[in-house]
């Protein structure tokens, strides 16, 4: 097997479109963290990002991880804290090489979180496992609501009462769903960097490289892969909002906040 370590933007096209062959041929990679478009996009902003591309004996693309590789040979996700979902992205046989294909890119460790298949490949030690919230959309959204709303009425009833709240004190709502603005955009960003403040958690944001990869995620508008941002307003003032990353029909809620102003409708 031929191991290479690239610059995301050293990749060929004929790379990236194997890449994208890859990951559709199997739905464990269907999220918008293992397109090519998010590599790419890190790559902008950090020169140490990096592409393991493993070819089998036919000179095929069989194995492509994205990651930062350090002078020790620890090796993290590509855009790690900021990569919630991260992993090889690969055919069976070659998954099962990973160990090798580790090794001959000079890989001693590879740290990972959120990464899909953990389960498979031997050698492998976790320290814990968890699962993610999904909504399935595949029968409709009125359809999903409807069962949400059946199994949570409480929790409905009280959102309602929230909104309704929320109008009384501050105008009409209104929410938007689509390519994020650069000001809703940066003003996202100003309230996790203050709840970061507030709540003395590191603040992942303070990193000229993270608000640069937000930034060229919301420019980027392709079905492949596109930067999406849910907002909430009352009276025409932004009050709450979520940017997410979008790849086909799957969408991946990545960043949250909220204006404390208008803390007493939980617009959160």
């Amino acid at each position: 097997m031929d191991v290479t370590l690239k610059h995301p933007g050293e990749l060929t096209a004929v790379e990236i479109e194997a890449w994208r062959v890859l990951r559709a041929s199997d739905a464990t990679y269907d999220n918008p963290f293992f397109a090519p478009e998010f590599a790419l996009a890190v790559g902008r902003v950090r020169e140490d990002a990096r592409v393991v591309v493993a070819r089998g004996a036919t000179g095929a693309v069989d194995l492509i991880l994205p990651g930062r590789l350090a002078a020790s040979g620890l090796a993290r996700p590509l855009g790690a804290p900021m990569c919630d979902v991260n992993g090889p992205v690969a055919t069976a046989d070659a998954g099962e090489m990973l160990g090798q294909v580790l090794a001959k890119a000079g890989i001693a460790t590879y740290a990972f979180t959120g990464w899909p298949g953990a389960h498979s490949p031997r050698g492998l030690k976790l320290r814990t496992r968890d699962g993610s919230a999904v909504a399935d959309l595949s029968r409709g959204f009125g359809s999903w609501l409807e069962a949400q709303r059946d199994l949570y009425p409480k929790h409905f009833k009280k959102m309602r009462r929230l909104a309704r709240q929320g109008e009384k004190d501050f105008g009409a709502e209104t929410l938007t769903f689509g390519p994020a603005s650069a000001d809703d955009l940066a003003t996202l960003i100003r309230w996790k960097r203050e709840q970061f403040l507030r709540t003395r958690r590191h603040d992942v944001l303070g990193a000229a490289w993270t608000r640069g990869l937000l930034e060229a995620c919301a420019a980027h508008q392709g079905n492949a892969f596109a930067g999406v941002m849910a907002t909430l307003r009352y009276g025409g003032k932004l009050a709450a909002a979520e940017f997410g990353l979008r790849s086909g029909a799957t969408l991946h809620g990545w960043m949250a906040g909220y204006d404390p102003a208008f803390a007493s409708c939980s617009p959160g």
